[in-house]
Protein backbone atom coordinates (compact mmCIF):
# COMPACT_ATOMS: atom_id res chain seq x y z
CA UNK A 1 0.00 0.00 0.00
CA UNK A 2 2.81 2.43 0.92
CA UNK A 3 4.62 1.70 -2.34
CA UNK A 4 1.45 2.29 -4.36
CA UNK A 5 0.81 5.56 -2.57
CA UNK A 6 4.36 6.74 -3.34
CA UNK A 7 3.95 5.77 -6.98
CA UNK A 8 0.69 7.70 -7.24
CA UNK A 9 2.30 10.72 -5.60
CA UNK A 10 5.24 10.60 -7.99
CA UNK A 11 2.94 10.30 -10.98
CA UNK A 12 0.97 13.35 -9.82
CA UNK A 13 4.19 15.38 -9.45
CA UNK A 14 5.28 14.40 -12.97
CA UNK A 15 1.81 15.21 -14.32
CA UNK A 16 1.72 18.63 -12.64
CA UNK A 17 5.25 19.45 -13.84
CA UNK A 18 4.35 18.46 -17.39
CA UNK A 19 1.21 20.60 -17.20
CA UNK A 20 3.24 23.66 -16.17
CA UNK A 21 5.75 23.00 -18.95
CA UNK A 22 2.87 22.71 -21.45
CA UNK A 23 1.49 26.09 -20.32
CA UNK A 24 4.91 27.72 -20.73
CA UNK A 25 5.37 26.16 -24.17
CA UNK A 26 1.96 27.46 -25.28
CA UNK A 27 2.77 30.99 -24.06
CA UNK A 28 6.11 30.83 -25.88
CA UNK A 29 4.36 29.73 -29.06
CA UNK A 30 1.91 32.62 -28.72
CA UNK A 31 4.87 35.01 -28.49
CA UNK A 32 6.60 33.49 -31.53
CA UNK A 33 3.42 33.45 -33.63
CA UNK A 34 2.48 36.99 -32.56
CA UNK A 35 5.95 38.36 -33.33
CA UNK A 36 5.35 37.71 -37.02
CA UNK A 37 2.73 40.47 -36.94
CA UNK A 38 3.37 42.85 -34.04
CA UNK A 39 7.00 43.57 -34.80
CA UNK A 40 5.94 44.85 -38.21
CA UNK A 41 2.83 46.81 -37.27
CA UNK A 42 4.46 49.83 -35.60
CA UNK A 43 6.89 50.90 -32.90
CA UNK A 44 4.26 51.05 -30.14
CA UNK A 45 2.80 47.62 -30.80
CA UNK A 46 5.82 45.42 -30.23
CA UNK A 47 5.55 44.96 -26.46
CA UNK A 48 5.79 41.52 -24.91
CA UNK A 49 2.20 41.51 -23.63
CA UNK A 50 0.74 42.82 -26.87
CA UNK A 51 2.66 40.20 -28.85
CA UNK A 52 1.41 37.33 -26.66
CA UNK A 53 -2.13 38.70 -26.90
CA UNK A 54 -2.11 38.84 -30.72
CA UNK A 55 -0.13 35.61 -30.89
CA UNK A 56 -2.94 33.75 -29.13
CA UNK A 57 -5.30 34.69 -31.96
CA UNK A 58 -2.74 33.99 -34.72
CA UNK A 59 -2.06 30.56 -33.20
CA UNK A 60 -5.72 29.54 -33.09
CA UNK A 61 -6.46 31.08 -36.50
CA UNK A 62 -3.77 28.92 -38.07
CA UNK A 63 -4.99 25.88 -36.15
CA UNK A 64 -8.54 26.50 -37.41
CA UNK A 65 -7.26 26.63 -40.99
CA UNK A 66 -5.28 23.40 -40.56
CA UNK A 67 -7.62 21.38 -38.33
CA UNK A 68 -11.03 22.13 -39.83
CA UNK A 69 -10.36 20.46 -43.22
CA UNK A 70 -8.82 17.43 -41.47
CA UNK A 71 -11.87 17.21 -39.22
CA UNK A 72 -14.27 17.36 -42.17
CA UNK A 73 -12.18 14.77 -44.07
CA UNK A 74 -12.35 12.40 -41.06
CA UNK A 75 -8.58 12.23 -40.65
CA UNK A 76 -7.10 10.54 -37.53
CA UNK A 77 -6.19 12.72 -34.57
CA UNK A 78 -2.63 11.35 -34.54
CA UNK A 79 -2.07 12.64 -38.08
CA UNK A 80 -3.33 16.11 -37.14
CA UNK A 81 -1.07 16.07 -34.06
CA UNK A 82 2.01 15.35 -36.17
CA UNK A 83 1.06 18.00 -38.72
CA UNK A 84 0.52 20.60 -36.01
CA UNK A 85 3.84 19.89 -34.28
CA UNK A 86 5.64 20.29 -37.62
CA UNK A 87 3.83 23.56 -38.34
CA UNK A 88 4.63 24.95 -34.88
CA UNK A 89 8.31 24.09 -35.30
CA UNK A 90 8.46 25.68 -38.77
CA UNK A 91 6.64 28.87 -37.69
CA UNK A 92 8.86 29.15 -34.59
CA UNK A 93 12.05 28.85 -36.65
CA UNK A 94 10.80 31.44 -39.15
CA UNK A 95 9.84 33.79 -36.30
CA UNK A 96 13.28 33.48 -34.68
CA UNK A 97 15.05 34.13 -38.00
CA UNK A 98 12.90 37.16 -38.86
CA UNK A 99 12.56 38.73 -35.42
CA UNK A 100 15.87 38.26 -33.59
CA UNK A 101 16.98 41.78 -34.52
CA UNK A 102 13.60 43.27 -33.56
CA UNK A 103 13.69 41.53 -30.16
CA UNK A 104 17.22 42.80 -29.57
CA UNK A 105 16.25 46.39 -30.39
CA UNK A 106 13.15 46.17 -28.19
CA UNK A 107 14.99 44.90 -25.11
CA UNK A 108 17.68 47.55 -25.56
CA UNK A 109 15.03 50.29 -25.45
CA UNK A 110 13.14 48.93 -22.44
CA UNK A 111 13.27 50.71 -19.09
CA UNK A 112 14.03 47.58 -17.08
CA UNK A 113 13.46 49.12 -13.66
CA UNK A 114 9.78 49.97 -14.20
CA UNK A 115 9.20 47.03 -16.55
CA UNK A 116 10.50 44.44 -14.09
CA UNK A 117 8.54 45.99 -11.23
CA UNK A 118 5.30 46.04 -13.19
CA UNK A 119 6.03 42.60 -14.59
CA UNK A 120 6.50 41.11 -11.12
CA UNK A 121 3.24 42.63 -9.87
CA UNK A 122 1.35 41.40 -12.96
CA UNK A 123 2.79 37.89 -12.64
CA UNK A 124 1.94 37.68 -8.93
CA UNK A 125 -1.61 38.90 -9.61
CA UNK A 126 -2.08 36.40 -12.45
CA UNK A 127 -0.72 33.51 -10.35
CA UNK A 128 -3.19 34.45 -7.59
CA UNK A 129 -6.03 34.47 -10.15
CA UNK A 130 -4.93 31.12 -11.55
CA UNK A 131 -4.83 29.59 -8.06
CA UNK A 132 -8.22 31.04 -7.12
CA UNK A 133 -10.09 30.14 -10.30
CA UNK A 134 -8.56 26.74 -11.09
CA UNK A 135 -9.33 25.62 -7.54
CA UNK A 136 -12.81 27.11 -7.84
CA UNK A 137 -13.77 25.29 -11.05
CA UNK A 138 -12.77 21.90 -9.65
CA UNK A 139 -15.97 21.94 -7.59
CA UNK A 140 -18.39 22.82 -10.37
CA UNK A 141 -19.48 21.33 -13.63
CA UNK A 142 -21.97 21.83 -16.43
CA UNK A 143 -23.35 20.04 -19.45
CA UNK A 144 -20.99 22.06 -21.65
CA UNK A 145 -17.91 21.13 -19.63
CA UNK A 146 -18.96 17.48 -19.74
CA UNK A 147 -19.23 17.80 -23.52
CA UNK A 148 -15.77 19.31 -23.90
CA UNK A 149 -14.02 16.71 -21.76
CA UNK A 150 -16.08 13.85 -23.20
CA UNK A 151 -15.47 14.80 -26.84
CA UNK A 152 -11.72 15.16 -26.29
CA UNK A 153 -11.51 11.98 -24.24
CA UNK A 154 -13.29 9.93 -26.91
CA UNK A 155 -11.18 11.52 -29.66
CA UNK A 156 -7.88 10.79 -27.93
CA UNK A 157 -8.68 7.19 -27.04
CA UNK A 158 -10.14 6.31 -30.47
CA UNK A 159 -7.64 8.35 -32.53
CA UNK A 160 -10.46 10.13 -34.33
CA UNK A 161 -11.56 13.76 -34.55
CA UNK A 162 -14.91 14.11 -32.76
CA UNK A 163 -16.65 11.11 -34.31
CA UNK A 164 -18.01 9.65 -31.07
CA UNK A 165 -20.87 10.86 -28.89
CA UNK A 166 -19.22 12.49 -25.84
CA UNK A 167 -21.99 11.32 -23.47
CA UNK A 168 -22.58 7.73 -24.62
CA UNK A 169 -19.34 6.83 -26.39
CA UNK A 170 -21.29 5.52 -29.40
CA UNK A 171 -19.91 6.29 -32.85
CA UNK A 172 -22.10 8.89 -34.58
CA UNK A 173 -23.46 8.52 -38.09
CA UNK A 174 -22.49 12.09 -39.03
CA UNK A 175 -20.40 14.82 -37.47
CA UNK A 176 -22.29 16.98 -34.98
CA UNK A 177 -23.47 19.93 -37.08
CA UNK A 178 -23.93 22.14 -34.02
CA UNK A 179 -20.21 22.17 -33.27
CA UNK A 180 -18.97 21.40 -36.74
CA UNK A 181 -16.90 24.55 -37.36
CA UNK A 182 -15.30 24.62 -33.91
CA UNK A 183 -11.75 23.36 -33.44
CA UNK A 184 -10.98 24.49 -29.89
CA UNK A 185 -11.85 21.06 -28.49
CA UNK A 186 -9.84 19.47 -31.31
CA UNK A 187 -6.85 21.55 -30.25
CA UNK A 188 -7.14 20.33 -26.69
CA UNK A 189 -7.38 16.75 -27.95
CA UNK A 190 -4.14 17.33 -29.85
CA UNK A 191 -2.47 18.70 -26.70
CA UNK A 192 -3.68 15.65 -24.77
CA UNK A 193 -2.40 13.23 -27.41
CA UNK A 194 1.01 14.91 -27.68
CA UNK A 195 1.63 15.27 -23.94
CA UNK A 196 -0.28 12.17 -22.76
CA UNK A 197 -2.06 14.38 -20.22
CA UNK A 198 -5.69 13.47 -19.55
CA UNK A 199 -8.21 15.82 -21.27
CA UNK A 200 -9.71 16.65 -17.86
CA UNK A 201 -6.41 18.23 -16.80
CA UNK A 202 -5.88 19.85 -20.19
CA UNK A 203 -9.19 21.70 -19.87
CA UNK A 204 -9.49 22.39 -16.16
CA UNK A 205 -5.89 23.35 -15.47
CA UNK A 206 -3.81 23.96 -18.61
CA UNK A 207 -6.35 25.82 -20.76
CA UNK A 208 -7.95 27.51 -17.75
CA UNK A 209 -4.54 28.91 -16.80
CA UNK A 210 -3.88 30.02 -20.38
CA UNK A 211 -7.27 31.78 -20.55
CA UNK A 212 -6.66 33.58 -17.23
CA UNK A 213 -3.19 34.76 -18.30
CA UNK A 214 -4.31 35.96 -21.74
CA UNK A 215 -7.34 37.73 -20.22
CA UNK A 216 -5.10 39.56 -17.76
CA UNK A 217 -2.65 40.44 -20.51
CA UNK A 218 -5.52 41.67 -22.68
CA UNK A 219 -6.83 44.03 -20.00
CA UNK A 220 -3.29 45.32 -19.44
CA UNK A 221 -2.89 46.04 -23.16
CA UNK A 222 -6.17 47.96 -23.31
CA UNK A 223 -5.17 50.07 -20.28
CA UNK A 224 -1.71 50.65 -21.81
CA UNK A 225 -3.27 52.21 -24.90
CA UNK A 226 -4.36 55.14 -22.72
CA UNK A 227 -1.85 55.19 -19.83
CA UNK A 228 1.38 53.81 -21.25
CA UNK A 229 3.36 56.96 -20.42
CA UNK A 230 2.59 56.67 -16.71
CA UNK A 231 3.60 53.16 -15.60
CA UNK A 232 2.42 53.63 -12.01
CA UNK A 233 -1.04 54.76 -13.06
CA UNK A 234 -1.15 51.96 -15.64
CA UNK A 235 -0.43 49.31 -13.03
CA UNK A 236 -3.01 50.67 -10.57
CA UNK A 237 -5.62 50.94 -13.33
CA UNK A 238 -4.96 47.36 -14.42
CA UNK A 239 -5.34 46.06 -10.87
CA UNK A 240 -8.61 47.98 -10.54
CA UNK A 241 -9.82 46.52 -13.86
CA UNK A 242 -9.07 43.02 -12.59
CA UNK A 243 -10.91 43.74 -9.32
CA UNK A 244 -13.96 45.15 -11.12
CA UNK A 245 -13.87 42.27 -13.58
CA UNK A 246 -13.92 39.69 -10.81
CA UNK A 247 -16.53 41.48 -8.71
CA UNK A 248 -19.01 42.20 -11.51
CA UNK A 249 -20.54 38.78 -11.08
CA UNK A 250 -23.86 37.62 -12.41
CA UNK A 251 -24.90 34.23 -13.73
CA UNK A 252 -24.63 35.16 -17.40
CA UNK A 253 -21.98 37.88 -17.31
CA UNK A 254 -18.44 37.30 -18.64
CA UNK A 255 -17.29 37.27 -15.01
CA UNK A 256 -19.60 34.39 -14.20
CA UNK A 257 -18.22 32.28 -17.02
CA UNK A 258 -14.67 33.44 -16.32
CA UNK A 259 -14.87 32.39 -12.67
CA UNK A 260 -16.67 29.07 -13.05
CA UNK A 261 -16.42 27.95 -16.69
CA UNK A 262 -13.03 29.36 -17.58
CA UNK A 263 -11.98 26.80 -20.18
CA UNK A 264 -15.18 26.84 -22.26
CA UNK A 265 -15.25 28.27 -25.78
CA UNK A 266 -17.96 30.85 -25.10
CA UNK A 267 -15.89 32.17 -22.19
CA UNK A 268 -12.85 32.61 -24.43
CA UNK A 269 -15.00 34.42 -26.98
CA UNK A 270 -16.27 36.81 -24.30
CA UNK A 271 -13.09 37.51 -22.31
CA UNK A 272 -10.38 37.23 -24.98
CA UNK A 273 -11.62 37.36 -28.58
CA UNK A 274 -14.00 40.33 -28.31
CA UNK A 275 -11.61 42.44 -26.14
CA UNK A 276 -8.76 41.62 -28.56
CA UNK A 277 -10.88 42.92 -31.43
CA UNK A 278 -11.54 46.06 -29.35
CA UNK A 279 -7.80 46.43 -28.71
CA UNK A 280 -6.99 46.21 -32.42
CA UNK A 281 -9.67 48.79 -33.25
CA UNK A 282 -8.28 51.15 -30.60
CA UNK A 283 -4.81 50.79 -32.10
CA UNK A 284 -6.21 51.50 -35.56
CA UNK A 285 -8.19 54.57 -34.45
CA UNK A 286 -5.05 56.00 -32.83
CA UNK A 287 -3.70 56.34 -36.38
CA UNK A 288 -1.31 53.42 -36.17
CA UNK A 289 -3.17 51.59 -38.89
CA UNK A 290 -1.16 49.37 -41.22
CA UNK A 291 -1.71 46.24 -43.26
CA UNK A 292 -0.34 44.26 -40.31
CA UNK A 293 -3.09 45.58 -38.04
CA UNK A 294 -5.58 44.25 -40.54
CA UNK A 295 -3.78 40.89 -40.58
CA UNK A 296 -4.15 40.82 -36.79
CA UNK A 297 -7.88 41.55 -37.16
CA UNK A 298 -8.31 38.75 -39.72
CA UNK A 299 -6.49 36.32 -37.42
CA UNK A 300 -8.78 37.38 -34.56
CA UNK A 301 -11.77 36.85 -36.83
CA UNK A 302 -10.71 33.35 -37.95
CA UNK A 303 -9.38 32.36 -34.54
CA UNK A 304 -12.63 33.45 -32.90
CA UNK A 305 -14.53 30.98 -35.07
CA UNK A 306 -12.64 28.14 -33.39
CA UNK A 307 -14.21 28.74 -29.98
CA UNK A 308 -17.95 29.30 -30.27
CA UNK A 309 -20.72 29.27 -32.87
CA UNK A 310 -21.76 32.67 -31.50
CA UNK A 311 -18.68 34.11 -33.22
CA UNK A 312 -20.41 33.69 -36.58
CA UNK A 313 -22.80 36.48 -35.61
CA UNK A 314 -20.61 38.52 -33.28
CA UNK A 315 -17.52 38.88 -35.48
CA UNK A 316 -19.34 40.34 -38.54
CA UNK A 317 -21.17 42.71 -36.19
CA UNK A 318 -17.98 43.94 -34.52
CA UNK A 319 -16.20 44.38 -37.84
CA UNK A 320 -19.14 46.31 -39.30
CA UNK A 321 -19.39 48.54 -36.23
CA UNK A 322 -15.87 49.70 -36.93
CA UNK A 323 -15.55 49.71 -40.71
CA UNK A 324 -18.87 51.27 -41.75
CA UNK A 325 -18.29 54.59 -39.89
CA UNK A 326 -14.68 54.62 -41.14
CA UNK A 327 -15.78 54.03 -44.73
CA UNK A 328 -18.31 56.87 -44.48
CA UNK A 329 -15.71 59.29 -43.16
CA UNK A 330 -13.45 61.34 -45.42
CA UNK A 331 -10.33 59.88 -47.02
CA UNK A 332 -10.98 56.41 -45.66
CA UNK A 333 -12.38 54.67 -48.74
CA UNK A 334 -9.14 52.72 -49.01
CA UNK A 335 -10.40 50.40 -46.25
CA UNK A 336 -13.41 49.21 -48.26
CA UNK A 337 -11.51 46.20 -49.60
CA UNK A 338 -10.41 45.21 -46.09
CA UNK A 339 -14.01 45.30 -44.92
CA UNK A 340 -15.18 43.33 -47.97
CA UNK A 341 -12.58 40.57 -47.48
CA UNK A 342 -13.33 40.36 -43.74
CA UNK A 343 -17.05 39.95 -44.41
CA UNK A 344 -16.31 37.42 -47.15
CA UNK A 345 -14.43 35.29 -44.61
CA UNK A 346 -17.41 35.49 -42.25
CA UNK A 347 -19.76 34.54 -45.10
CA UNK A 348 -17.57 31.54 -45.96
CA UNK A 349 -17.82 30.18 -42.41
CA UNK A 350 -21.56 30.86 -42.15
CA UNK A 351 -22.28 29.40 -45.60
CA UNK A 352 -20.28 26.23 -44.90
CA UNK A 353 -22.06 25.74 -41.60
CA UNK A 354 -25.52 26.24 -43.13
CA UNK A 355 -24.81 23.88 -46.03
CA UNK A 356 -23.78 21.09 -43.66
CA UNK A 357 -26.36 21.71 -40.92
CA UNK A 358 -29.22 21.84 -43.47
CA UNK A 359 -28.10 18.62 -45.11
CA UNK A 360 -27.03 20.19 -48.40
CA UNK A 361 -23.59 18.75 -47.76
CA UNK A 362 -23.46 15.54 -45.71
CA UNK A 363 -20.35 14.21 -44.00
CA UNK A 364 -21.09 10.63 -43.06
CA UNK A 365 -18.80 8.72 -40.72
CA UNK A 366 -18.00 5.35 -42.24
Amino acid sequence: YEILRCLVGSEMCIRDSLSVVTILVLLMLFFLFGSLITYRSGKNSNTLFFTINIGFMVYFALFEIVALPMKLLLQPLSKLSIVWVVICVIVSIISVILNTKHWSNYFESVNFKSTIRNGVVVIIALIALVYLITNNIQYGSSIDSAYYIGISGSSVYTDTIEQYDPYTGVKMETLDSLYLMLTYSVHNSVISMITKIHPLIVYRFIMSTVVIVITGVNLYNIAAEFLNKNKNRLLVTWLLMIAVYMCGYSMYSPTGFFAYRTFEGKTILAVIVIPTMLLILICTLKKRSSIWDWYAMVCTLIGGMAFSMSAMLLMPTLISMYYIPVILSKNRKRVVWKYAISMLICALFIGTHLCISKGIIQIKIL
